[in-house]
């Protein structure tokens, strides 16, 4: 009997191996082909071109993706633009400045007639920006830039992982102003962050500020020195809000919410309250990941 395959499952795994054709074309040729001969010999020969097929698509749709952020990207030179952006990412503190992401569009730009819409880094003063958050809408003016590509051969071709963020401009924030505020979980968990930030400049040391951030916040913006220290002694990673920070978050406050519970005795007689505050604690996870910044390693331990 002949093992059964999906088509639509196939064909589906084929377009995201060819979505790496851009960085590994050899790699992905010889294993589309041999996969399709291997498909074919179990299934037919209609699936191994399924398999091919999957895979020239994946791979011309990279490319084109890639071409086209390369595109935006260098439109224009460096050049003051103002317009109306909304904020689509947590702003971060890194040194003296702030650092958010934004969405521009219909941006107007000295030096030329057309309009620029698309996403960007800025930065900021904060005492400029304020305490902005996901969906606030800004009028800003801003000098905007492609920005500066580092590449590493032994890191690999960085333009995929820049065309996925779709970052085009970055530059700095020259005005700003709140048109309106954004409203929903996101904007609420960086209004937090944002309230936590302060308290932590009010009440901690100069020196151990920086550090506290890190901890809680997941804003890697240590002094020179001790991020050199950090870095010498290999321990880093032991700022880096990850797994082991998640864990001790969620558990504690499902052991909180089970205590709680318990002690209500018309919820404790009729449901198992450890499964209940499990449950809960599913969407405290996700929360606490935004919390702590959103970095690779929390949001996979969430």
């Amino acid at each position: 009997m002949r093992p059964r395959m999906d088509a639509i499952v196939l064909f589906g795994a084929s377009l995201v191996a060819g979505g790496l054709a851009f960085v590994a074309p050899w790699e992905v040729g010889v294993a589309a082909a041999v996969s399709a001969w291997l498909v074919g010999r179990a299934r037919g020969w209609f699936c191994a071109v399924l398999v091919l097929a999957g895979v020239a698509v994946g791979a011309a749709r990279a490319e084109r993706v890639v071409a086209s952020f390369d595109s935006a990207r260098e439109a224009g030179p460096p050049a003051r633009c103002t317009g109306r952006a909304v904020v689509v990412g947590s702003p971060v503190r890194v040194r003296d400045t702030m650092r958010f992401d934004v969405r521009l569009r219909d941006a107007e730009c000295e030096g030329t007639s057309a309009l620029w819409s698309g996403s960007a880094t800025l930065y900021g003063d904060p005492d400029l920006v304020g305490d902005i958050a996901h969906g606030d809408v800004l009028e800003v003016s801003a000098q905007l830039a492609a920005p500066q590509r580092l590449w590493n051969d032994a890191t690999g071709d960085p333009r995929p992982g820049e065309a996925r963020r779709g970052v085009a401009k970055s530059g700095g924030v020259v005005d700003a102003r709140v048109v309106s505020r954004g409203l929903g979980v996101l904007a609420w968990i960086d209004r937090a962050r944002a309230h936590v930030r302060r308290r932590i400049d009010a009440t901690f040391p100069i020196d151990t500020a920086p550090m506290a951030r890190a901890l809680v916040l997941g804003e890697a913006d240590l002094a020179e020195a001790d991020d050199a220290a950090f870095r010498a002694s290999g321990l880093s990673h032991l700022l880096a809000v990850s797994g082991m920070h998640l864990v001790l978050v969620v558990l504690g406050a499902m052991a909180a919410l089970r205590a709680l519970l318990a002690r209500i005795e018309a919820i404790a007689a009729r449901v198992d309250v450890g499964r209940v505050a499990a449950a809960i604690s599913l969407p405290i996870a996700c929360a606490y990941a935004a919390f702590a910044g959103a970095g690779g390693s929390t949001v996979r331990a969430a």
